[in-house]
């Protein structure tokens, strides 16, 4: 198994692998926490993770049942390609097989999914000064907002405008799959030039010629060489300052490189035991099951007795410039595909569009005014993606789904989040042993509350138990 995986990584033929049998060995990474550990299993791992092989079996798994002794040692690993189009590896025991190893099933999804184009806008190439004056000279004068429909219409035409100046400034993404963002004006003029001197070479077969072209062809590999390593380089450091957030977009990137991009969803099976197999029936079918209809509420024993009220002054262009400037700027955007950027570039000092931060502050106090949250703010894309782990495809569960609101209506969220933090820390609203959600409290805190309160039980001569508990 060694030398394979070594020959596959030297010759790089294969660009898919799997590879299945009896290793006979245990470890707990495949037979569970309670299964013994076998001197040569971590040898086995290290050679997995060289090859990046992903073990699809689902941890704990029976695959061999002989004399009371069930083990794990039948064990099916495949590529992080072939996982996004695995459907399900279990036991397979419909399938009569003369020997105490017990058969696996794998299913992958080898149909063709067709490459539907999205168009993009290339925000990098934005002239901002054009899409800056644009908005200044179209922003409405501020509309009186009384009724649910006003703000519905002032919000509408807002971003009616920032789309209209997002078309007359900003481009069409053309991007092809052989781009790289670190390739420069440099590597392009170098290999123009190379090319250059190799068709004169072609053309005139002199000596001289040819030494000409190897020094062009040699410079430009240094050229492309050096520009690609500055380029990784500064990807790198950009990520170590943003802190764990950007250690994580490294490793993602470490994780797929190479890979092709998206996933394939098998037919899913219903709960009554048939199967949704078009995409209207599994977008149906995961619409009830990421968003049941909750059951009713029994509120008898709620207190009625009314609280005092907190309230707070409108909120300020400070605050709004402020939420503005806390926001991702790269973040995927929702269903109008405005990005957190061009709000950015509103809410600059020194922008001609000085309207707009007024204007929109105007816009969330007759929100809070009124106790209403505008439809374009509720108007979310739900991206399903895979649970990590080896799991059964075929069933709704193994899938999440992520919401891309509008953009703007988060700078409105995060203004009230503000706000409702700063009211509960102010009066005191949680108790001391509520941890989530707090600023400056971290999971450290948790663990050194549970040990403290081990601690002091075992301090007293008690038991400490401790009781958790999953509320969906």
């Amino acid at each position: 198994l060694t030398s394979l995986l070594r020959d596959e990584q030297r010759q790089h033929s294969r660009k898919h692998l799997m590879i299945a049998g009896d290793f006979n060995l245990h470890h707990p990474a495949w037979g569970g926490i309670q299964a013994t550990q076998d001197s040569g299993s971590d040898k086995l791992i290290e050679l997995c993770d060289e090859a990046d092989l992903d073990l699809w079996l689902e941890p704990g798994t029976i695959t061999r049942d002989q004399n009371g002794e069930r083990t794990t040692i039948d064990l099916f690993f495949g590529t992080p390609a072939l996982t996004e189009r695995l459907v399900v590896c279990e036991l397979a025991l419909d399938c009569h097989a003369d020997s105490d190893h017990l058969p696996i099933r794998v299913l992958l999804d080898a149909a063709t999914v067709p490459v539907v184009e999205t168009r993009r806008r290339l925000w990098k190439a934005i002239d901002t000064e054009k899409f800056d004056v644009f908005v200044a000279d179209n922003l409405p004068t501020l509309p009186t907002l009384i009724t649910p429909r006003q703000i519905d219409d002032a919000v509408n035409h807002l971003v009616e405008i920032i789309q209209r100046g997002v078309q007359e400034s900003t481009p069409w993404a053309n991007p092809s799959p052989y781009a790289n963002p670190s390739w420069t004006k440099e590597c392009g003029k170098a290999v123009k030039h190379s090319r250059r001197m190799y068709r004169r070479c072609i053309a005139t077969h002199s000596e001289e010629d040819w030494q000409v072209y190897k020094l062009a062809r040699n410079q430009k590999g240094r050229t492309i060489k050096a520009a690609l390593r500055r380029g990784f380089r500064s990807f790198i450091e950009e990520a170590v300052d943003q802190g764990p957030q950007g250690l994580w977009r490294v490793a993602k990137w470490a994780k797929n490189r190479g890979q092709q991009q998206g996933s394939t969803m098998p037919a899913l099976r219903t709960p009554e035991g048939g199967a949704a197999e078009s995409d209207t029936d599994k977008v149906n079918l995961l619409r009830k099951v990421f968003f049941p209809q909750p059951p009713e509420a029994d509120l008898s024993d709620i207190n009625t007795t009314q609280r005092e009220q907190y309230r707070l002054p409108p909120i300020t262009d400070t605050e709004v410039r402020a939420a503005v400037k806390k926001a991702p700027p790269n973040k995927a955007p929702g269903y109008d595909t405005i990005p957190n950027k061009i709000w950015m570039i509103l809410a600059e000092p020194g922008s001609r569009s000085q309207r707009f931060i007024p204007l929109l502050t105007a816009i969330f106090n007759a929100c809070i005014r009124i106790g209403h949250n505008p439809m374009h703010f509720q108007t979310s894309i739900t991206v399903t993606l895979r649970k990590a782990g080896p799991r059964d495809y075929r069933t709704p569960k193994s899938y999440r789904p992520v919401a891309l609101l509008n953009t703007l209506g988060k700078v409105l969220e995060a203004v009230v989040a503000t706000r409702i933090a700063w009211l509960v820390e102010e009066h005191k609203l949680l108790p001391d042993t509520h941890l989530g959600g707090q600023k400056g409290i971290s999971v450290d805190h948790a663990i050194q509350l549970i040990l403290g309160r081990v601690h002091q039980a075992w301090g007293e001569g008690k038991i400490a138990s401790m009781l958790l508990l999953d509320v969906a």
